[in-house]
């Protein structure tokens, strides 16, 4: 019993010898991928931030129409 529980725990230590590159390996993908997320998430920012300003600068457009129109009557 003593020695299946010993060959036991040498297969568990053998697995988590091969496993850990993977391990390594998946941690930074995670991290490249919450890089990826943090810059697309910037992205969106700066295009709400842009459609913002044009939405703006429409409406200041719109309010000058009726003042241009007087002008040049």
């Amino acid at each position: 019993m003593q020695t299946t529980t010993a060959e036991c725990w040498g297969k568990v230590n053998l697995y988590q010898e091969a496993l850990q590159p993977i391990q390594d390996c998946l941690d930074g993908l995670r991290d490249k991928l919450q890089a990826v997320s943090e810059s697309v998430n910037h992205v969106q920012e700066s295009g709400d931030s842009q459609l913002q300003t044009i939405t703006q600068m429409r409406q200041t457009i719109k309010s000058l129409i009726p003042q241009l129109d007087l002008l040049a009557s």
